[in-house]
């Protein structure tokens, strides 16, 4: 036995009261010897050498005292492969909880780090953007148009620059922001995006099909998060195709459910398919499609928090469908409507 690991527990004491009398409160006792055993830092092969001790003094030397003492190495032996065990766990589980905290500490000076950095940028941004509207103000008869155009493009792409530092704040909060699962009608929220997609396009004539019975255990606001990007990017990606058409559905998969969202627009090559859920990286060039590079890489670590995957199928021309998995799934979807 350890020497000090069990010495304030006088393991004899409650043996003898248990003995004595073997009720639950005394069944307790010896719980919270183990769990402060625990705690100490013993582990099986402490406490059954205390357990000997005891019963060695309250049996007072008689032959089954002897018995007893003679019969522990046996048990011990038996139970080294126990204790290894325990004591192996004991270490990991404190290496994990240091981990944790580290990577806790870590992703809080990420987070402060991007709202910092954001702050900084913002202010010479708008400094920028207001000193180029005054120009154009005070000064527009004075320019002609190459200069005009010029400072236009300057005030765009400080615009651009101000939604790109939002995209990344808001990416950053994605991973810290706490997770409420609850079932969630993954079809009700996509008639809703899909509703405020077509406000936004009152021109475009589109199919987009939603199956029914797409339910499943998730946080709500960040699916509203990943079908926005998704089924915005769907929309933004035909288009250029005559007759458009998006489906969101769902399919089993080996007993999983993978929900799926699928359009006729302009694809992608699939070389390049390890990209497209990188920050920033884009597969079509701004002026064809307008956008950030963010959404995807949004979708993915939404997905990738709630215990799911994501991947995607795509061909140039052909149109693309993004899969992703939830953990927790309820139920598969049924027909479209």
């Amino acid at each position: 036995m350890s020497p000090g690991l069990l010495s304030d527990l006088d393991y004899a004491a409650n043996l003898r009261a248990y003995l004595a009398g073997p009720d639950e409160s005394a069944r307790a006792a010896a719980y919270e010897i183990g769990r402060a055993a625990m705690d100490n830092g013993a582990g099986v092969i402490d406490i059954v050498g205390a357990h000997a001790e005891a019963v060695a003094a309250i049996l007072d030397a008689s032959p089954a005292a002897a018995i007893s003492a003679r019969s522990i190495p046996f048990l011990i032996e038996c139970l080294a492969p126990l204790e290894m065990a325990h004591r192996g766990f004991m270490e990991a589980n404190r290496t994990l909880q240091e981990r944790t905290r580290q990577l806790e500490e870590a992703n809080k000076e990420l987070g402060s780090f991007a709202y910092s950095v954001s702050h900084d940028l913002r202010a010479p941004l708008r400094a920028i953007d207001g000193f180029s509207a005054l120009v154009l103000e005070d000064s527009s008869p004075q320019l002609d148009d190459d200069a005009r155009f010029a400072i236009e493009r300057i005030r765009a792409n400080t615009s651009r620059m101000g939604r790109l530092i939002d995209d990344m704040l808001h990416l950053a909060r994605i991973s810290h922001d706490e997770l409420r699962s609850c079932p969630t009608d993954l079809g009700g929220l996509a008639t809703e995006i899909v509703a405020e997609l077509r406000e936004q396009q009152p021109d475009r004539d589109l199919d987009v099909r939603i199956a029914e019975g797409l339910v499943a255990d998730a946080d709500p606001d960040l699916m509203r998060i990943a079908l926005t990007n998704l089924l915005g990017n769907a929309f933004k990606f035909t288009g250029n195709q005559p007759a458009p058409r998006i489906d969101f559905a769902s399919e089993t998969r080996d007993g999983e459910v993978v929900y799926y969202v699928r359009d006729n627009g302009a694809g992608f090559d699939m070389a390049y398919a390890g990209q497209v859920f990188r920050p920033f990286e884009r597969l079509h060039s701004q002026d064809d499609f307008p956008g950030n590079g963010i959404g995807l890489a949004t979708v993915e670590r939404v997905i990738r928090r709630q215990g799911g995957r994501i991947w995607a199928e795509a061909a140039i021309g052909r149109g693309a469908t993004f899969f992703f998995t939830l953990n927790g799934t309820r139920s598969a979807a049924g027909a479209a409507h």
